[in-house]
């Protein structure tokens, strides 16, 4: 089953998409929980591993733990009228929010600093999750929609940009999973922006005998320094063999 998302913004005090307008995504039916969440409290540093986190990230993971969220979510519901949540599987599944902050990534015309050398900016307004537990492992799959918007200084094209998703372990206090992805959207010609969605492979996970999905949470968000961290870089091989022009002479 596929990911639809749904129309609920995000609301954030560090959202810049008002600058280009609002943009909505249409309604649909959906085949899983959405859940549209807005920022998450500031707080102090908090000391935990981040080590397969990209800086930025990492302080803002940093500050975020203690906080907790501020937002109310909303559950869509399934081309029915609107009524209770379905109940959660026995062991549930992780909680889902966007990282504060990085909801929204504006990419700049080369030397500009102000609002006119903005080509476009991607905004993030609806995540969700789905995820199926077997074997001691629960394999998630993590479904993003939102809007690129031209600026100033932008044309119509084709635009893509890293989306990161962590799974943050409640347990052991730390992230255990950190892919990066690239979202994509084509603007046509004449237009002032369009949606993009986007749904992840599936990211599997350890779940111990006494845990729940709920022993995690899943955090996602633009990440335009970023590098992929989920596989270590491969080192290249030394080849000792004859050089080229000695093996022939002999």
């Amino acid at each position: 089953m596929g990911f639809v998302l749904g129309a609920i913004p995000v609301t954030s005090k560090h959202s810049t998409s008002r600058r280009f307008g609002r943009a909505a995504l249409r309604s649909a039916a959906v085949s899983v929980v959405l859940i549209s969440t807005g920022p998450l409290a500031h707080a102090a540093d908090d000391d935990i591993d981040a080590d397969i986190l990209t800086p930025s990230w990492s302080d803002k993971f940093g500050k975020m733990f203690q906080g907790g969220m501020t937002s109310v979510t909303k559950t869509i519901g399934f081309g029915k009228p609107q009524g209770p949540p379905p109940p959660e599987a026995p062991s549930g599944c992780p909680t889902i929010a966007i990282l504060d902050g990085t909801q929204s990534q504006r990419v700049m015309a080369a030397g500009a600093s102000d609002n006119q050398g903005v080509r476009y900016q991607f905004s993030l307004f609806n995540v969700g999750r789905q995820c199926s537990i077997s074997g001691g492992r629960i394999t998630l799959k993590v479904g993003a929609g939102g809007r690129v918007l031209l600026g100033p200084a932008g044309s119509a094209g084709h635009f893509d940009i890293p989306l990161r998703v962590v799974v943050y372990s409640e347990l052991q206090q730390k992230p255990v999973e950190s892919k990066l992805y690239r979202v994509s959207a084509s603007v046509p010609s004449g237009q002032a922006g369009a949606p993009f969605e986007f749904v992840s492979d599936g990211i599997v996970v350890p779940l111990g005998a006494n845990q729940s999905g709920r022993d995690y949470s899943i955090k996602v968000g633009f990440d335009s320094k970023g590098t992929d961290t989920s596989r270590p870089a491969k080192t290249a091989r030394r080849h000792h063999g004859k050089p080229v022009q000695a093996a022939a002479a002999q």
